[in-house]
């Protein structure tokens, strides 16, 4: 599965979390079956990156002060 492939497949069966905007560069956190998932958009090329899972700990320290922790499923 292609990185773009994987990227929509997030989208469409994933819970979106939230977005960061650093230097650049999209963030969008999805959750899937209990795990996070971070797809890197690099706004200025127009194309993802790369997909990375993510820890709890990665997105409570980084996504905290934009969602609601407890409202994911």
């Amino acid at each position: 599965m292609s990185v773009i492939e994987k990227a929509k497949y997030l989208a469409k069966k994933g819970e979106f979390i939230g977005d960061l905007h650093v230097y650049g560069c999209k963030k969008l956190l999805y959750a899937l079956s209990g795990k996070f998932y971070e797809i890197i958009y690099l706004a200025n090329e127009n194309v993802i990156d790369y997909i990375e899972s993510r820890s709890l700990d990665y997105v409570v320290k980084y996504y905290s002060e934009g969602i609601v922790l407890d409202r994911i499923n």
